[in-house]
């Protein structure tokens, strides 16, 4: 019995309490206004907290398709022998600059410099047996078919010359374009047969660098895309896209992309290392710190800024190429005030106070 009247006790006691806490709260306010009330005596309100922002404005952005390879000779051809002989002459030696038509090489020529010389006696007797012919005929002591025989021995005489005369001129080897004597394969004395090969001609300017991009990046190509090229020891250079291939490779299912530069002097050799960016669009983005990417509670990658009233905002963008420290973004509109520093304590709809920065 002296536990039951002791738990009636206990509930006597509290019904007390709480009919009198009823008392104590006045009826006309909720506990929102509760809410409300303790919100606008914050310290937080009546002291905001102060960020670092920096206004950013969009920027023209070119975005490019990178790519490595090789820088290469624009054309590197093998000069072979048109005609036999003994080599009795090199003119122009390995890694030597040569011009169109420099001479090269020379091989003995005695041979042919003789029937050279029997071909023009040749003609020098067909043309007097022909003339002598149209001279009879005029006078009556000649027919048309001695006319027409004697013409045709002239016209024989004269392409037999002219064969002598460019079997004679295939005994000097001459440059073909402007370019670099490469390897040479024979020397004097050596015997040459038609068809041997003789040295390697390159044409250093303009250079050619070859990449292959996927199938994505091919529908962004064409011919007269603008190029920088950034070599490993530091040489810069821009240049063009040339030819863009309308055929993937069968085993890497890629494209392959030529790009040509100029080289003047031939200040740079074939086969060095090189990165080629390919300008493929320019569109408006903005550049900002990396430090101050951050995610919302959705996942998105984003930044906040500051909106009317120094309201916090978060603000997602899209990342389109990044630096060491810098990255460009879309995604934003005008002119933004972005927070760079105190990012990570303030919240979306926070009132701050937005001091500028000029870094």
């Amino acid at each position: 019995m002296k536990k039951s009247y002791l738990i009636a006790l206990i509930i006597a006691l509290i019904a007390i309490l709480w009919i009198g806490s009823k008392a104590v709260i006045p009826n006309g306010l909720s506990d929102q206004d509760l809410i409300e009330n303790t919100d606008e005596t914050t310290p937080e309100s009546k002291n905001p907290m102060k960020v670092s922002v920096k206004t950013v404005e969009p920027q023209n952005y070119i975005e490019r398709i990178s790519a490595s390879g090789r820088s290469a000779a624009s054309r590197n051809v093998t000069l072979r022998a048109e005609a036999e002989g003994q080599v009795v002459a090199v003119i122009a030696n390995e890694g030597e600059a040569i011009s169109t038509g420099q001479k090269i090489l020379n091989v003995d020529v005695r041979e042919r410099r003789e029937r050279v010389r029997e071909a023009q006696e040749l003609v020098k007797q067909r043309q007097i047996e022909f003339e002598a012919t149209q001279k009879l005929i005029k006078q009556g002591y000649a027919s048309n078919v001695r006319l027409a025989q004697t013409q045709s021995a002239y016209e024989s005489a004269r392409a037999l010359l002219k064969r002598a005369q460019i079997e004679l001129e295939k005994t000097t080897i001459i440059a073909p374009f402007d370019g670099v004597l490469g390897k040479r394969y024979v020397d004097v004395g050596d015997y040459l047969r038609i068809g041997d090969e003789i040295t390697d001609i390159i044409d250093l300017d303009p250079l050619e660098v070859t990449v292959f991009v996927n199938e994505k990046e091919v529908l962004q190509l064409h011919a007269g895309n603008d190029v920088e090229l950034n070599f490993s020891s530091g040489e810069k250079r821009k240049g063009k896209v040339v030819y863009v291939s309308p055929v993937a490779d069968e085993s890497s299912r890629t494209f392959r992309v030529d790009i040509r530069f100029d080289n003047d002097m031939n200040t740079l050799p074939a086969g060095l290392t090189v990165q080629v960016n390919i300008a493929v669009a320019n569109k408006k983005a903005y550049q900002i710190p990396s430090s101050i990417l951050t995610l919302n509670d959705a996942g998105d990658v984003g930044i906040k800024i500051i909106a009317d009233q120094n309201k916090v905002e978060f603000a997602p963008v899209t990342i389109i190429d990044d630096t060491r420290t810098l990255m460009w973004v879309t995604g934003l509109k005008g002119s933004v005030r972005v927070v760079t520093v105190g990012q990570d304590f303030v919240v979306p709809g926070q009132i701050v106070e937005a001091i500028e920065s000029e870094q």
